[in-house]
């Protein structure tokens, strides 16, 4: 009972965080052009990517590692890169698109913030305080929620709405996130905060191939978006982020169930309850696929309906692109179990590899087709990769609790 309410108060924290996004890219596509949410979604693409290099993976260390455990140093590293990432990608919102550069700063300066909040939120989760950290994600999501909706109303732009939502993380990570990470952060002032010592490039070589993997994970889901801002049209980057994002809106409730079940399955791994694991695995493999099938139904009797009652008419007469993108994700969805079982394993250059490998393929075929077929050949290179990514990490998690099996039953 206490793992399946950890899982749903995971659930309500980052559940409201996903809805809250859908709403944001829906409000913006009603009641602002086009091209506004062609940019924004670009540059939100854009600064997602570089974040989560930065990221290092430090949310799964804090849970899992058992040679760093320092919260001090996590976060004066972690905000070290956060400040490299915003500047990085501010230089190139400029240089790509100047007009819109205030724009691509705001949304940077938020995911510096959100980036900040995150060892927070690892440190409550390996502490079990896990409703501290949903109420916090649930009241910011409600709160940004209806922060957007009341400014659009009043006729504000959309940059002086971004500036109160990056305000308003400011103030939960000072207010709310910080007192609680007092002790934690004794240490730490603004003066060596910037002072990264021998330790510290060492930590960052030990998470680095984690943070890669999960990186690559990451630019895979936005590189569609990325080359849609560059090659095609802001309408068309409109149509594939509002459906991406939609197709995506569960992903942070995947994310925060593997969150929840990655401590069990390190628990039983190291406790040599592999037959546990296995059977968890295979389990949990079935519930994801048959959510990812509901979907996938769901979306072809009533994605029109949907998408135009969510966005508009615009981006709903383009609903095949939407049921395109959502069976990528489906994959996705099914395939973050294997990666769970392989992070549990300490198997991180391998996620790496495989997610490397399948970035090349779908950028490759996006190449290959985007002149001839357009919109439809990211869409449909996003779903192949993905497809190759669940295949290869499901057949090497599978081998591995194997090995681990084989290895435990030696006396």
């Amino acid at each position: 009972m206490n793992f399946i309410r950890k899982l749903i108060s995971t659930f309500i924290g980052v559940g409201s965080n996903a809805i809250y996004q859908v709403i944001l890219l829906s409000l913006i596509s009603k009641f602002y052009t086009m091209e506004d949410l062609g940019v924004y979604a670009f540059f939100f693409s854009l600064s997602t990517i570089v974040f989560f290099l930065t990221n290092l993976g430090f949310r799964q260390l804090i849970v899992t590692s058992s040679i760093y455990h320092d919260t001090s140093q996590y976060m004066k590293v972690r905000f070290v890169l956060s400040i490299i990432s915003m500047v990085f990608v501010s230089v190139v919102g400029f240089l790509l698109k100047p007009d819109y550069f205030v724009l691509c700063l705001l949304i940077s300066s938020i995911k510096f913030f959100e980036s900040i909040s995150e060892i927070g939120y690892a440190y409550f989760q390996k502490y079990q305080n896990h409703n501290y950290q949903s109420k916090l994600l649930f009241f910011k999501s409600l709160l940004s929620g209806l922060l957007v909706y009341f400014l659009i109303k009043q006729g504000f732009t959309l940059t002086q709405i971004l500036f109160f939502i990056s305000s308003l993380h400011f103030a939960s990570i000072v207010f709310f996130e910080l007192p609680k990470l007092k002790e934690e952060l004794v240490s730490l002032s603004f003066f060596n905060v910037f002072m990264l010592n021998r330790s510290d490039f060492e930590f960052v070589k030990f998470a680095f191939p984690l943070g890669v993997g999960l990186f690559l994970i990451n630019l895979n889901l936005n590189l569609s978006r990325i080359m849609s801002g560059m090659y095609l049209s802001e309408f068309d980057t409109a149509v594939l982020a509002a459906s991406l994002q939609l197709s995506l809106a569960l992903t942070p409730v995947v994310t925060g169930f593997s969150q929840v079940i990655l401590p069990k399955f390190s628990k039983l791994i190291s406790n040599s309850s592999v037959e546990k694991a296995i059977s968890y695995f295979v389990v949990l493999t079935i519930v994801l696929f048959f959510m990812s099938t509901l979907l996938m139904m769901g979306a072809y009797f009533f994605g029109e309906v949907i998408l135009e009652y969510i966005y508009n008419s615009d981006i709903a007469n383009c609903y095949y692109i939407f049921t395109v993108c959502l069976l990528g994700v489906s994959f996705n969805y099914i395939a973050s179990l294997s990666t769970v079982v392989l992070t549990a394993c300490e198997k991180y250059k391998l996620q790496r590899d495989i997610m490397l490998f399948c970035i090349v393929i779908n950028l490759f075929l996006m190449l290959l087709f985007i002149d001839h077929y357009g919109l439809a050949s990211l869409a449909w290179s996003f779903v192949l990769s993905s497809f190759l990514r669940l295949f290869l990490l499901y057949v090497y998690a599978g081998r591995t609790l194997i090995s681990i099996r084989r290895l435990k039953s030696i006396p």
